[in-house]
């Protein structure tokens, strides 16, 4: 989720934290959401996440879980400042994986690319992430270039596969899926910094984000009563 700025476009980072439950049919519940976000390297923004989690107990929690796209950096940071984390690889990003390969092997609506790929998201949804590089390793492609991005795939396989142990996830009542990050982009990037024409500055841009995750994160009262004892009680219409 890019931002455009006056040093051309940026990517911020941005975390999610949030207690879970599960409920009496032992699904998870998701608890209040609270973020943070900055347009920084990786390992100042893995501090503050771990500022985050820290601020609402992480090192009481029974269980703690770090779910990422299977980026190296995200991994790294886990390991630093969540040694005891269960590591997770969102589900869906790694079914984006098998979708690229099957794009790019077999043309849109063709039943075989499509069957393919139907059966490798039911191996992977099961944790057989064995099978789904053992049919990664039967594809051989003509194409050099594709042949290398199979070999990228089951590099990401082979390196995730630990963090990819979907069943046993489940049957633990763990999510498997990062969207509340997706959305986190959404909600906080999105909505506020990339409607129509909107160019910020590095400066406005992360004072204003610091703002809007004070209203999100349910910080703005005490924020306000420190730095604004004269704005009004509505932030959104500000921020």
């Amino acid at each position: 989720m890019k931002v455009n700025t006056d040093e051309g476009w940026k990517e911020p980072k941005l975390g999610a934290v949030f207690r879970a439950r599960l409920n009496k049919d032992g699904q998870p519940i998701r608890g209040p959401t609270r973020y943070v976000a900055h347009s920084e390297e990786a390992e100042p923004c893995g501090e503050r996440l771990w500022q985050l989690a820290d601020s609402v107990g992480v090192e009481k929690a029974k269980t703690v879980i770090v779910l990422g796209d299977g980026a190296p950096w995200i991994w790294n940071l886990a390991d630093f400042h969540f040694p005891q984390a269960v590591q997770i690889v969102d589900f869906y990003h790694a079914l984006e994986r098998l979708g690229e390969v099957a794009r790019s092997l077999w043309a849109e609506g063709v039943s075989e690319g499509k069957d393919w790929l139907e059966q490798r998201k039911s191996a992977l949804h099961n944790g057989d992430v064995r099978a789904v590089i053992r049919s990664l390793k039967t594809l051989s492609p003509s194409r050099k270039d594709l042949r290398e991005m199979i070999r990228k795939a089951i590099g990401y396989f082979h390196e995730n596969r630990e963090r990819m142990r979907y069943k046993h996830f489940r049957a633990k009542g763990y999510f498997i899926g990062s969207g509340i990050v997706e959305a986190g982009c959404k909600h906080v990037i999105a909505k506020r910094f990339k409607q129509s024409g909107m160019r910020w500055s590095r400066e406005g841009f992360l004072k204003l984000l610091h703002l809007r995750l004070c209203i999100l994160n349910g910080d703005w009262d005490a924020f306000a009563r420190s730095r604004f004892p004269r704005l009004s009680n509505s932030p959104a219409t500000y921020f």
